[in-house]
């Protein structure tokens, strides 16, 4: 299994954050937190969401962009490379 095997889980769920906007709003809202908390998890959610995209693209070895170009042409190359449905 190789590094980006493993590191796959983790860059799938790294713009999970962006949900983590909303019980932040609620908390600010109940005051349990401060607005520089709210502020963090705001900016840690965009830079996350950002980075994921890239990410998966490395984590998938060119896989990502192989698929992208079969699906653009309506190609069977998926089925070629064992990434059919």
């Amino acid at each position: 299994m190789s590094v980006a095997d493993i590191f796959m889980p983790s860059v799938a769920s790294l713009n999970a954050g962006a949900m983590g906007i909303i019980p932040g709003f609620l908390a600010l809202e109940y005051s349990l937190i401060n607005e520089k908390v709210f502020v963090a998890l705001v900016i840690t959610a965009i830079a996350t969401s950002m980075m994921s995209g890239p990410l998966i693209q490395w984590a998938m070895g060119g896989r990502a962009l192989f698929a992208k170009k079969a699906l653009a042409k309506n190609d069977r190359g998926f089925e070629r490379e064992g990434i059919a449905e």
